[in-house]
């Protein structure tokens, strides 16, 4: 009997010492784990369910961690201690009215995390969390994500009020990610993980203050924009990103690194410091009203390919280090596109119509298909290489050259009727051979097509010329629509062209027309003109 006893008194001393230490409720409402359930009063210190002026405490040793089961879960603050796991089952919501800390783990399943303040407070983020969906419904407050790294495994939405991402990292990492809601989305370092989609659809506009990572897709409509801004970023990871409109805000640079991006509506600079570099990276106009801002900043592309419609409507002036690919439509402003790279392909399905083009960098450019030249065509010691694929060059307005640079292969210019017309044609092969044609006078205008290439024509051996004592050279004119009289050309060449044998002073030029060879009247012959 007295056993008995001694071991009663012990045991209802135990249990009395674990209620002592277990009841005190500051500084918040502990969690104490008599149950999972976290909308049962007895499982929490204070006797009461939380509501949303409570602060609540996750802490470490509880007997058992708090569950979410239903709807109507609300707090002020919670803190998930080290140790500590709050689990939210299904897609049930918790409130939270204030701020979230978060040492411990959190399991959020298919939940939301609410930020229902609707006060003129900071909700802050605290610690690193994984969530499923994020909301903040309510106007006045303000969600602020910290100095925290935050992954986010469904939406965000952020219907109102305000949002700052601090210097947080942000994480998307599901397959059906996306961003909602009415209200700016404000991020330091956005990420979106492999495999990743993350998507806007709907609600306003995006701005990163630091960093861009994609390894995954990223998927804006065009009327949507994404905001480069504070200071200068590099974007990064190997993923799809699909932007509705880009602004570069402020003096700074965005550099594309090796990120290919696509935009469906303007692409604008806004500051006149500001500036985009395509670094190695491919930018692809996609959409059917995509067009370059008015902004004063500058452009340096890379490679632009265009798959959609690319207007210019305010003339911006840009460079292109990299490839031209035209597989959609263009439209000129009056803007100078200049060519800065090494070997450059001006090309695409679709031939290209530029207003100004400027042809610099360390190499020859290559055409992969036809283009106009409106304005000014300036040759600043590259050449264009038509001949490659027989493209044409064909400009409208004049030809400036320093004192290399020329057209290898077609060069189509118009003729206009009227009296002495003269027009020089700035071609050669690897050496510079320009023709020069005068009329006297052209009734009727139309155009010219002339190219010239290396070796004797093919047709030699049927004419009186003495292949083994030429100019081992021919130009090819192509007359399209023009009735004219008499007309004179002059031909370049260089001294290498010439056969070993052959005379200048017995030069003569032979003109070969539908199998027939004429030999007009030669004069003014010298050392490298005829």
């Amino acid at each position: 009997m007295t056993m008995k006893k001694n071991l009663f008194v012990v045991i209802s001393v135990m249990a009395c010492m674990y209620c002592a230490t277990a009841q005190p409720c500051s500084p918040g409402n502990i969690w104490l784990g008599i149950t999972s359930d976290w909308l049962t009063p007895s499982n929490w210190c204070s006797g009461a369910v939380p509501t949303s002026t409570t602060d609540v405490i996750i802490p470490t040793g509880t007997p058992i961690q708090p569950i979410i089961n239903a709807g109507g879960a609300v707090c002020r603050t919670i803190t998930i201690s080290t140790g500590g796991i709050l689990t939210i089952n299904g897609n049930n919501t918790l409130s939270v009215f204030g701020d979230w800390t978060n040492n411990g783990t959190f399991a959020a399943n298919n939940s939301t995390v609410s930020f229902a303040a609707n006060t003129a407070i900071t909700q802050t983020v605290i610690g690193n969390t994984s969530f499923f969906n994020i909301s903040k419904p309510n106007s006045n407050s303000t969600l602020s994500f910290g100095t925290s790294t935050t992954t986010i495994g469904n939406n965000l939405s952020v219907s109102a009020g305000s949002m700052s991402g601090g210097t947080s990292t942000i994480i998307f990492t599901g397959s059906s990610a996306s961003l909602q809601g009415g209200s700016t989305k404000d991020f330091y370092n956005l990420e979106i993980s492999s495999g990743a989609v993350l998507t806007q659809t709907a609600g306003t506009n995006i701005n990163v203050n630091n960093s861009y990572k994609n390894n995954g897709t990223f998927i804006q409509t065009n009327s949507r924009t994404i905001t480069f801004q504070t200071i200068s970023q590099t974007l990064s990871g190997t993923g799809k990103s699909t932007f509705g409109n880009v602004t570069v805000s402020g003096a700074i640079s965005l550099n594309a690194g090796t990120h290919d991006f696509s935009v469906l509506g303007t692409f604008n600079i806004s500051g006149g410091s500001g500036m985009f570099n395509g670094a190695n990276a491919t930018t692809i106009f996609s959409g059917a009203t995509a067009a370059l801002g008015s902004g004063p900043g500058t452009f340096n592309f890379n490679n632009i390919t265009i798959t959609g419609v690319l207007s210019n409507p305010s003339g911006k002036n840009f460079s292109i280090a990299g490839n031209w690919l035209n597989n959609g439509s263009y439209t000129a402003g009056n803007e100078t596109i200049t060519f800065t790279g090494s070997s450059q392909t001006i090309g695409g399905s679709a031939s290209t119509v530029f207003n100004h083009l400027s042809i610099a960098g360390t190499a020859d450019k290559t055409l992969g298909n036809d283009i106009t030249v409106n304005n000014i065509l300036t040759l600043l010691s590259r050449n264009i290489d038509a001949n490659a694929n027989s493209k044409t060059v064909y400009v409208k307005g004049t030809v400036a050259r320093s004192t290399i640079g020329h057209i290898v292969g077609n060069l189509k210019k118009d003729i206009p009727s009227g009296t002495s017309i003269t027009k020089l044609f700035e071609v050669g092969t690897l050496n510079y051979s320009p023709v020069i044609i005068d009329f006297s006078t052209i009734t009727t205008g139309g155009s010219l097509t002339i190219r010239t290439d290396n070796g004797d024509n093919s047709n030699i051996g049927t004419s009186i010329l003495n292949a083994s004592r030429s100019v081992n050279r021919y130009w090819t004119i192509v007359n399209s629509g023009i009735d004219a009289g008499n007309y004179e050309a002059m031909f370049e060449f260089v001294a290498g062209d010439m056969d070993p044998d052959a005379n200048t002073n017995k030069l003569k030029v032979g003109k070969y027309n539908s199998g027939t060879w004429t030999y007009p009247t030669t004069i003014n012959v010298d050392a490298t003109h005829i």
